[in-house]
């Protein structure tokens, strides 16, 4: 997947696309809780994401189908430039060890 997401203050907005095609993305962050709510659209589906921010990327989960759920899953999302940090973090855990 491949996005771009704007923040102005406690409002996200963004765009972009993947093998399911091109998507909107809107939704909210609270800085108190680092909280972030996103709803992505695809012309004819919805996905909800709720996760938090952890200084580095995103995670939290995801609902297809959105308000009839029929898929659950978990997601990350990161800064293309923390990419390698992802990897990083990964073998950190991996090795029980943390950055």
């Amino acid at each position: 997947m491949s996005m771009r997401l704007t923040f102005d203050g406690c409002r996200i907005a963004g765009g972009g696309s993947d093998n399911d095609g091109p998507f909107t993305l809107s939704g909210t962050y609270d800085p108190g809780t680092e909280t972030v709510q996103l709803m992505k659209a695809y012309r004819i589906l919805l996905v909800s994401y709720e996760g938090s921010w952890n200084g580095r990327f995103i995670t939290g989960v995801s609902v297809i189908g959105h308000p009839f759920p029929f898929d659950l899953g978990t997601f990350e999302m990161w800064p293309e430039a923390e990419e390698t940090s992802l990897e990083e973090l990964i073998e950190a855990v991996a090795d029980r060890r943390f950055v």
